[in-house]
Order: structure tokens, then sequence, then C-alpha cells
């Protein structure tokens, strides 16, 4: 190994409980590089991306990662080495509990000895530099599969990482998405000189970001040919297709089906169709969901649609629309409807007061202090959230009273602009 190779692999054999996939690979890898390892589904690119990684140990051969063999080095040198390694996994893996500046955190409560403040600003900065500024405080539930890739990404870079492992970082994506993504693996390269190893099926993609390929061939074993991508994807030879079975023949069911048999099935669905409306008639299943309104002296430069509404801290809904209105008493003066939707099982999984669900009960705790405020999410994006409180000795000044929607009253925010 030379001093200019952060990965090395020599005659590895990787697999599964003793059953070798793959053997006799080789390759070196430079600082700075990307490097795609190819092939047929279920040809072992995630084993050895894993076997690379010393996530797992191979079943012969030896690899070394930034200088080190991790198969045999010991526990302290192995985990210092992987500290210096990032990961995205198939589908992101990312907790589902935990927004997407808490995944992000994660590893950096885990092994940094810093301030929870300056965590939380390295979370928000890694998050901004894959797109993700306006979307930090949401579940992974509430984003779609492209963001989830970047959030992957972001937590992969969260400890400054010499190496990233990533597995299928387009999959699943639209072309549009995955040109993004590519571009975005292609700026951290540069930006920060990290060097990258993936897993990817996505021909336009590999020859679009890869500098070179190693191609694992199912029927030999073994590897393939090690090139530019355009020249190894060209070289690799033709997967033989697997031989199936003649087709099994099938009596004719519908000679033999009993027609009185099918009618009860389907009047039997159909009944349970209408106990179901029925019994969620009242529920989220049928209904809207509940919403208020509060009108913003403050500007609301930076809450945009799908910001989260927080009560003491925790979600319970989002803003769903953003307008403009100026009073008819004070033409100079303008207030700013925000609708906010609340969602009823953010509310029952928290714990939280449950007269926050309907119209009249909101107006109760109205009348008991609740206001809200613009708050912000991060001094260096600038993006807000609403958030909800108890407040019982702030006067309730209401601009709609007499308005379908129940309005909170709001407090000036003291935003740091």
């Amino acid at each position: 190994m030379t001093t200019q190779d952060i990965l090395v692999s020599e005659g590895l054999a990787v697999g599964h409980g003793g059953n070798v996939i793959m053997t006799s690979i080789d390759f070196r890898l430079a600082p700075g590089r990307i490097l795609a390892i190819v092939g047929p589904s279920g040809c072992g690119k995630s084993t050895l991306m894993r076997s690379l990684s010393g996530l797992d140990l191979p079943l012969g051969g030896r690899s070394e990662v930034l200088g080190l063999d991790l198969a045999v080095a010991t526990a302290t040198e192995r985990e210092g080495t992987l500290r210096r390694l990032g990961f995205l996994f198939q589908g992101s893996a990312l907790f589902s509990s935990l927004t997407l500046r808490e995944n992000v955190e994660l590893p950096m409560r885990e092994f940094l000895r810093a301030p929870r403040r300056e965590i939380r600003a390295l979370a928000e900065y890694k998050l901004a530099l894959v797109g993700l500024a306006d979307a930090m405080d949401k579940m992974p539930a509430e984003i779609s599969g492209g963001m989830a890739k970047r959030a992957g990404i972001a937590r992969a870079m969260a400890l400054d990482p010499d190496l990233i492992f990533l597995d299928e970082p387009s999959a699943g994506l639209d072309p549009l998405t995955s040109g993004r993504l590519d571009e975005l693996i292609l700026k951290l390269r540069d930006t920060f000189g990290t060097t990258i190893v993936l897993v990817s099926h996505e021909v336009p993609s590999i020859l679009r970001i890869a500098d070179f390929c190693v191609y694992l061939d199912p029927d030999a074993g073994r590897m393939g040919p090690t090139a530019l991508p355009a020249i190894s994807l060209r070289l690799a030879p033709t997967p033989r297709p697997t031989p199936f079975s003649p087709k099994p023949e099938f009596p004719d069911m519908r000679r033999s089906a009993n027609k009185t048999l099918i009618g009860a099935f389907v009047a039997g669905g159909l009944v349970l169709c209408c106990v179901a409306v029925v019994l969620l008639g009242g529920g989220s299943f049928a209904g809207t969901k509940p919403s208020a309104l509060a009108y913003f002296d403050d500007s609301v430069s930076g809450l945009d649609i799908g910001a989260p509404v927080k009560f003491r801290g925790v979600t319970i809904g989002k803003v769903s629309q953003v307008l403009l209105r100026t009073t008819e008493q004070a033409p100079a003066d303008y207030s700013v409807p925000v609708v906010m939707e609340f969602t009823p099982d953010l509310l029952t999984r928290r714990g939280l007061d449950q007269a926050l669900l309907d119209k009249t009960g909101l107006r109760g705790s109205i009348a008991k202090g609740l206001r809200a405020k613009l708050q912000q999410q991060s001094v260096i994006t600038g993006v807000l959230y609403v958030e909800l409180d108890y407040f019982p000795d702030t006067p309730a000044r209401l601009h709609d009273p007499q308005g379908v929607n129940a309005e909170i009253p709001t407090l000036p925010s003291n935003l740091v602009r």
C-alpha cells in the first residue's frame, strides 16, 4: 500500500456464513476519488461494501482502510478508524422517531465533546449543505425518498469522514432527482476532498460521477474488469439467464366456482366497509383535520407552507396557508393570516391536551391564555415555525372574532433578523 491509497483490497473473498459469494477482489483507491461497485442484483455488491468498510469480516484475503486492516485491528484502533468513515445504507436507515436534525445530531452527540448549541448548529449546517435547511424539523415519514437520501448523506457527513460508503443512493428515484443527487455527491467530493465508494445500478449516474468501476461477475464468482466507467461497463460480460421450469398446469377454476359463495364474499366485504365508515366517521379517517388561524404582525419571511406548529417544543401540526391581509380600520397597518392544521395522531402520541382537537375546546384554551408566536428554527437559515404556549397574563387581541375558524391570539416574536 502506498501513502496515496485510502482503500486497498488484495485477494479479498466475501460472503455470508461461510458461503463465499465473490473471490479474488483486488484494487486500490486513492483519496478524493469515486469508486463504483457494479454488477447484477444479488451478486454481492452490498456484501463487498460492508466487508470493505469493516462492518462485516471478509472470508479471505485482506483489505486496508485508511492504512488499517480492520480484520486484525484492536478494538481501540477499529473504533478510531470507523469514526473516520460515513455510511448511507439502502433505504437511508433514518430513525423514524427523530427529526432530520436529530438524526444528524446523533453521531455528534455520541462522539463529539461539544456544547449542545454547537452540535445543533453543525447539524443545521450539514442539512443546509444537502439542501434541507427548510426541512430539518420534519420527521422521516413526512419527506420524499430523495429528501431521505440527502438526509442520510448529511448524517454520513456528520463527523467529517475521510471516506463515505453509499449503498444504492439513487435507487427508486426519478431521473431528475437522481441527477440532483449526483451533483450533490460531486459537490461533496470537490468541496471537502471526500473519497466515495458507492454501489449502484444506475448506468447514467455511474458514467456521470464515478472515476472508475469494480465489476462483480456472478457467473465467474470473482471480480471482472476494473477500468474507467465507460470501458468497464462495455467489457462487462452479459449474465447468463437463470433457467425457468415449465409453466405448471392449473385446473380451470372458473367452471367450478360457486357463484353463491362468491356473492356471499362480496356482500360480506360491503358490510365490513359500511361498519368501518360508521366506526371511523368521527375520526381522522373520514373527517378533516382541525385547524386554526393566527394573525401575525411580524414579518413572516422564512415561514413556509409545511413549517411545523409546536406546542411547548412538541410538533402537533403544520402551517397549511400563509396569506396577506390589510386591515380596513388602519390601512397602513397589516397582519398576515396563517392557517395552522393540527394532526390528531401527533396530539395523541405526544399525550397533549385533547381540547385542541375541536373548535370549542380550542376557544376554551384561548380563554386560558393559549397564544401563538413565531420562532426561528435557525439563526443561520432564518427558517421560522409557529410555537404555541399558555400566557394567561397577556391580552387576547383578535382580528376576526366571528370567523369560521378559531383564531389564536399572537404575541410579538422578538426575532433576530
